[in-house]
């Protein structure tokens, strides 16, 4: 905190910045830590340099995903949406990508899984492009076609994000539950 304060002072504001984003996600009080997150996305937004420009897409998928766990929802899509189009304007693929699977992994939750299983399956098709096999937007588009009843179809994406994620072991030791879950979604396509 007291860097985040001293390089505020001095006007060094990507240092500030630096600062403020370290603070917000090491914080493990929820209050502080969206106090922290919004302070960062302040700052970064009121930099006309680089380095607020940099910082800002980070800066707001932490206040999003902070927003997302308070149940913020619509607050956090603001967020996830400003931050696509942030890194969008930056040229940046892949980062664009995460930031979209957010929205739409929002767009879920908000009850627009129709909206959001169109965003899932853009970004399979952009990623199968580029060679890459994403397990969470697998699993996203499983989710949303279980939402909207379509269970047997929603199998084979949970299949291909379990056989993904069962091969990472940081995934399959914090994620244990949600791992077993994606196995038997992958079997019955149905939760039971």
């Amino acid at each position: 905190m007291q860097a985040a304060e001293l390089a505020s002072s001095a006007g060094e504001s990507a240092l500030a910045i630096d600062a403020i984003h370290m603070v917000a996600i090491t914080s493990t009080d929820p209050d502080e830590q969206m106090r922290w997150h919004e302070r960062g996305v302040r700052v970064a937004s009121a930099d006309p340099g680089e380095s607020g420009l940099r910082w800002l897409p980070s800066l707001r998928n932490n206040l999003g995903w902070a927003l997302f766990e308070r149940g913020r929802l619509a607050e956090a899509l603001e967020q996830f949406q400003l931050a696509a189009a942030e890194r969008r304007a930056a040229g940046d693929a892949k980062r664009t990508r995460i930031a979209d699977w957010a929205v739409a992994r929002t767009l879920r939750a908000l009850g627009s899984v129709t909206e959001a299983l169109a965003i899932q399956r853009r970004l399979l098709d952009e990623s199968g492009r580029d060679g890459v096999r994403p397990p969470y937007v697998n699993e996203e588009i499983g989710e949303c076609l279980l939402a909207l009843g379509l269970d047997d179809e929603a199998r084979a994406y949970f299949a291909e994000a379990y056989a993904l994620l069962s091969s990472d072991r940081r995934f399959a030791s914090s994620e244990a539950e949600r791992l077993a879950r994606l196995a038997r979604l992958s079997r019955s396509g149905a939760e039971t």
